[in-house]
């Protein structure tokens, strides 16, 4: 048993090395106060090897952990809640406005930081564009939640906040080279994930800078109907399969857009990829169509109900809002 520093030092380096794997090293009590609450807590040391010697490493763990999309859908998901209950329904209401007051200060303080990404990228980082509009969204949010409580004060910082953000993701990350919002700030590569800026309310579905971006993500990183998350070289080389949700997204946009044949026929197309009992995975491979990765992926069954809500048209969607 291998219990000295350097040696682990030197496992962890040819891990890296070898798949860019970055392992974060925990206590036994770590392990176990890590994984309490998972419902498949017994599963999950059984495929993340944990050794009860292994010593937690702060350095390597905060490297890893910088993601700042996470507090644009805490945020959003707390407005819907408000929006579908009635005021007197909400419990909790101080502690809930806290949480709030602590989310969008935490925003404030780091919305113009590099992170990771919502890729979550291990060995790189920068101004990626749909964390921007995730804290725009966390911003956004915020000061609505605000009026909510009758907080004019917070509105109103929160309200420039946003317009700061707004301002600045369109300055920096839209290239009117290739006529499109950029994976991340000052360069060419597409993603996916920007398509998703309509959902969010940060830009009108007829607006021309959308509709370009639109287009031009569907002619980037579609092949044969499906959609890769991005095309550039990652930790693992260059993207091979295609990421499910992000078909969907596309199909929505297009939708949007305008292109509802185009869409109606991609959406049938996806749909002839489901396994007997109709479940989707993470990803699809181009060539072959077999399912890969996470399976069955709640994301890509979210993504289908979101597209499918689109494609039935303002009536159904009108009644599904409704409940």
């Amino acid at each position: 048993m291998v219990d000295d520093f350097s040696e682990r030092k030197r496992i962890a380096d040819e891990l890296y090395e070898k798949f860019r794997f970055i392992p974060i090293f925990l206590s036994k009590n770590e392990a176990d106060e890590f994984y309490t609450g998972f419902s498949n807590s017994s599963l999950w040391p059984l495929l993340h090897y944990i050794s009860p010697y292994a010593r937690y490493e702060r350095g390597w763990w905060s490297s890893y952990q910088k993601v700042n999309d996470i507090f644009g859908v805490l945020l959003d998901v707390i407005y819907q809640y408000l929006m579908i209950l009635k005021r007197e329904a909400v419990e909790n209401t101080e502690d809930l406005w806290t949480v709030v007051r602590t989310l969008a200060r935490h925003v404030e303080n780091n919305w113009n930081k590099k992170d990771r990404g919502i890729w979550e990228f291990r060995s790189l980082t920068k101004h990626f564009t749909f964390s921007k509009l995730l804290c725009w969204v966390a911003m956004d949010r915020a000061m609505k939640i605000a009026q909510y409580f009758s907080m004019p004060n917070y509105v109103q910082v929160w309200s420039e906040m946003r317009a700061k953000i707004e301002k600045d993701i369109h300055k920096m990350a839209w290239n009117p080279e290739i006529n499109a919002f950029t994976q991340s700030y000052g360069e060419r590569p597409l993603d996916a994930a920007n398509l998703l800026m309509e959902h969010y309310g940060f830009i009108a579905e007829d607006d021309p800078r959308y509709i370009s971006t639109v287009k031009a993500t569907y002619d980037q990183l579609s092949d044969d109907g499906l959609m890769y998350r991005y095309r550039n070289h990652d930790d693992f080389g260059t993207p091979k399969s295609s990421f499910t949700a992000c078909t969907f997204w596309l199909i929505r946009s297009l939708y949007k857009i305008g292109e509802k044949e185009e869409a109606e026929k991609l959406f049938k197309r996806v749909l002839d990829y489901r396994n007997h009992l109709g479940l989707l995975s993470e990803d699809i491979d181009i060539q072959t169509k077999r399912l890969l990765g996470n399976f069955p992926q709640g994301y890509s069954h979210l993504a289908l109900i979101d597209a499918a809500i689109t494609l039935s048209g303002e009536d159904v969607k009108a009644a599904f809002n409704s409940f």
